[in-house]
């Protein structure tokens, strides 16, 4: 089990306000009732028990140590719950309509599922992806989300590979290097690459989708302004060509068989 986040009550405040404004926000507008859908590093489980509540066939796995949370899941959540990796396709293979792993992919082939690359990191995020597609029914769909190689700011982790991030990370920058070869995040064409390697490839098809109303924001007043800034700004790198520069990276890969 990767030890990878500190799972405390600060944490677990963050973890429900993001998933009750992304869920209703984004999420549920690219799902069906009658979908099989599956959280993909669940983390807290806090998302699969959100779907269950509103009808949806949810089901999630995770191998890290949020799981401890999974305690406080009614039983019936805790039953649609795995430990596991992806490539151990803890519920089989063709068993979802809809598979989403929110900002996961960043981290396969790091060190303790951080930030530090492992030399055969893309052979492990290769194996990552091919799990999941196997996981696909026919015409199921796979949604991936990330921080934004080519963005040179991450809201979402910080960047310590060099002195300029290091220098910036204590001023509480978050900068990116986006040609840096310790850069662990993707761009789009990473993920494309990364496809083209698949032995799914000639059986998918892979585009950009929106990342409007993705990130989600505190009901306080700073937090309302924050939303409204925040979105306009995603409006705008949400077109063609400039969409491949958005800061948050949002992919939907289909299975077209």
């Amino acid at each position: 089990m990767i030890d990878d986040i500190d799972v405390n009550a600060s944490y677990l405040v963050k973890n429900k306000t993001r998933m009750d404004y992304f869920i209703p926000n984004y999420l549920e507008k690219l799902l069906s009732k009658n979908s099989k859908i599956c959280s993909v590093g669940c983390g807290t489980g806090y998302d699969v028990e959100l779907l269950v509540k509103k009808g949806y066939d949810a089901y999630g796995f995770d191998p890290g140590n949020r799981v401890v949370d999974w305690i406080n899941r009614s039983e019936k959540v805790q039953k649609r719950l795995k430990v596991g990796y992806a490539e151990d396709m803890p519920f089989g293979e063709n068993q979802f309509d809809f598979m989403y792993a929110l900002e996961v992919i960043e981290h396969v082939g790091c060190k303790n599922g951080n930030w530090q690359l492992l030399e055969n990191y893309t052979e492990t995020r290769e194996k990552f992806l091919n799990s999941c597609l196997a996981m696909l029914r026919p015409n199921g769909k796979l949604l991936i989300s990330s921080s934004n190689k080519l963005f040179p700011i991450d809201v979402g982790h910080g960047h310590h590979y060099n002195k300029l991030t290091n220098l910036m990370a204590s001023k509480g920058i978050a900068l990116t290097v986006p040609w840096h070869s310790k850069n662990f995040l993707l761009s789009y064409y990473d993920f494309y690459r990364l496809l083209q390697e698949s032995k799914y490839r000639d059986q998918i098809k892979i585009k950009q989708i929106s990342s409007y109303k993705y990130p989600s924001f505190s009901n306080s007043r700073r937090g309302i302004v924050y939303k409204k800034i925040i979105n306009g700004i995603l409006l705008v790198f949400n077109v063609y060509p400039i969409n491949r520069l958005n800061p948050i990276l949002v992919v939907l890969i289909e299975n077209t068989i």
